[in-house]
C-alpha cells in the first residue's frame, strides 16, 4: 500500500469515530459551563434535611462534591418551576438552579408512598371542612 492513499474504513468504523468526536465535543461543552454555585440558604436546607448536624459551611462543600454525580431533569415528585433547572442526585435528592447558575435550595423525596400521602391529605382536608362547618364559615377564604 503506498503512503499516499487513505485507508477505507468500514460503516462501523465511520459511525464509531463520529460518536467518539460527538462525545469530545459534548464533554468539551460540559467543561465550558462553569459548576453552579452553592447560596447559603441551600447549604442550610441540606443541613437540615440531609445531614442534620453538619455545619452550613462543611455542607456547602459537600454539595460541591455532589454536583459531579448530579444529573439535569425534573423529579416527578415534585410540581417543577418551568423557570428553574433541577440537579437530581439518584432520584432522591434535587438541587434547584436558578437562571443564574445559583443552587437556591435542596429538595428530598420523602417516605410516604402515594398512598399514604393522599388519605393523610383527604384526612386533614376533612378536618378542616369540619372546623370550618363549626366556626359557621362553608367555603375557605
Amino acid at each position: 500500500m503506498s503512503a499516499d492513499v487513505a485507508p477505507v474504513l468500514s460503516d462501523s468504523a465511520k459511525r464509531r469515530a463520529r460518536r467518539k468526536r460527538a462525545k469530545q465535543r459534548a464533554a468539551a461543552a460540559a467543561a465550558a459551563v462553569p459548576p453552579p454555585t452553592v447560596s447559603w440558604h441551600a447549604a442550610e436546607r441540606y443541613a437540615d434535611r440531609v445531614r442534620p448536624g453538619m455545619s452550613v459551611q462543611h455542607a456547602k462543600e459537600e454539595i460541591a462534591r455532589l454536583l459531579e454525580f448530579t444529573q439535569s431533569g425534573e423529579p416527578e415528585w415534585v410540581r417543577t418551576d418551568p423557570w428553574s433547572t433541577y440537579l437530581l442526585l439518584n432520584n432522591d435528592l434535587a438541587f434547584v438552579v436558578s437562571e443564574e447558575n445559583v443552587i437556591v435550595t435542596c429538595l428530598v423525596r420523602t417516605m410516604l408512598s402515594p398512598e399514604i400521602r393522599q388519605r393523610r391529605n383527604e384526612r386533614r382536608s376533612r378536618k378542616t371542612w369540619a372546623k370550618r362547618a363549626r366556626s359557621g364559615r362553608r367555603s375557605p377564604r
